[in-house]
């Protein structure tokens, strides 16, 4: 399609197979790729370990089977209804 290009249209793409991104830039890659390295693997889990870490919250009052209203009016679960009175 190229050479038809520019045979028809006399259009001169240059050469196609030239270098380009990594090949063109391997040190600004490598630094790139131990940048991404650093930040996913070091950095996130540090600062995540930081702030107290992950705690899902499926089994302590994030989300239960039947919810109850609790005499405040709130929605609770069952064994955290102590709790929902205090607030």
């Amino acid at each position: 399609m190229a050479k038809q290009r520019e045979r028809d249209l006399g259009e001169i793409l240059g050469d196609i197979n030239a270098p380009t991104g990594v090949q063109k830039r391997p040190i600004f890659s490598a630094l790139w790729a131990t940048f991404c390295f650093w930040l996913f693997f070091v950095f996130f889990p540090t600062r995540i370990d930081e702030l107290g870490g992950i705690h899902p919250v499926y089994n302590s009052n994030g989300m239960c089977k039947v919810a109850v209203r609790s005499e405040s009016g709130k929605l609770v679960c069952p064994q955290n209804i102590d709790n929902a009175l205090d607030l």
